[in-house]
């Protein structure tokens, strides 16, 4: 049985997207077409006042994606190369479904 939402994700993924190469620890190097994002996010210091960090993420549709693991290297992008450091789904029941995941600048 389909899922209504089957083909959303790598739908939003082409319009919107890049491809990125994913470099695992084991195996061989793999292209995804994904949604890079750099967004701030905001620490409240002791003293007062806000601190901005900048948090990359990728998502990715799930079907692309043949293995993820922390530490694994994608990019580059933006000329920059980046480590996994978690994913997550987004919580679609869509066989594509968009995985989260986490990066920090190697």
């Amino acid at each position: 049985m389909t899922n209504l939402f089957d083909g959303i994700a790598s739908v939003i993924s082409e319009t919107l997207g890049d491809t990125v190469t994913i470099t695992p620890l084991a195996g061989g190097a793999y292209d995804v077409v994904a949604i890079f994002r750099e967004e701030p996010e905001y620490f409240e210091l002791e003293q007062g006042g806000r601190v901005p960090m900048i948090r990359p993420a990728l998502s990715v549709p799930a079907d692309q994606l043949t293995a993820l693991q922390v530490g694994d290297v994608v990019g580059p992008i933006n000329g920059k190369s980046y480590r996994v450091i978690s994913s997550q789904t987004a919580g679609s029941p869509a066989a594509d479904g968009f995985i989260d995941i986490e990066l920090e600048a190697v």
